[in-house]
């Protein structure tokens, strides 16, 4: 096997050996977005996510762009390869099968990438949406609050002021004739229910006696 198609055939194993390891992160990749649930999620975790998504799609575009480098230099290799001359065994022939192979592999993988790119795109949309509404139900709850201790304040004023109106109907003064009353039925009481009577009989024979001896002197 000459130096040219030795370098090639090593060429060719360092862009196949790239490619597996794009495919793993790939991989990885996928398993990541299976395992997105927008239901159970909390708003640091969607916003978390947002970001996920974002380095994802940067990164998805990145391998991308390289997997198309590849396949550029693949199509170099194979074209230089056909050019050379064919009598030089099958060493030729094997190289140029495995990058047949090779950039079989990188097409699938272009089509697998701008699939997974949609998907990312979806996720992303999906995200914000949901992210909007938590960021809406945390709002209407900050309004409930405020409401609520609105209310409060509100009720705590109107019970303030309704106590000292409450004590002033409660601690006015009586009619006169009503306290007599009540302080003539207290029990106990030293007031005799006859005193009055019997002070008007006792004046009433003293002016009598005094109009007897007035009209004896006479």
């Amino acid at each position: 096997v000459s130096d040219g198609a030795r370098q090639l055939e090593l060429r060719v194993e360092e862009l196949q050996k790239q490619v597996m390891e794009e495919l793993e992160q790939l991989a990885e990749q996928q398993q990541l977005l299976t395992k997105v649930k927008p239901g159970q999620l909390v708003k640091p975790e969607v916003q978390d996510l947002e970001q996920n998504v974002e380095r994802l799609a940067v990164q998805v575009a990145e391998e991308l762009q390289e997997l198309q480098m590849h396949q550029g230099e693949l199509g170099k290799v194979r074209v230089r390869l056909q050019s050379t001359d064919p009598g030089k065994g099958s060493a030729h022939v094997q190289v140029e099968r495995k990058i047949s192979e090779l950039q079989n592999k990188v097409l699938e993988e272009l089509d697998a990438l701008g699939k997974q790119q949609e998907e990312l795109g979806r996720a992303k949309v999906t995200m914000a949406d949901l992210s909007d509404r938590v960021q809406q139900a945390v709002a209407t709850v900050t309004e409930c609050k405020k409401v609520t201790l609105g209310m409060e304040e509100r009720l705590k004023r109107l019970t303030s002021e309704e106590a000292p109106a409450s004590l002033g109907r409660n601690g006015k003064a009586p009619p006169r004739d009503q306290g007599l009353k009540e302080t003539a039925e207290l029990p106990g009481s030293d007031v005799d229910d006859s005193y009055g009577a019997d002070d008007f009989e006792e004046s009433a024979e003293d002016a009598s006696m005094s109009e007897d001896k007035a009209a004896g002197g006479k």
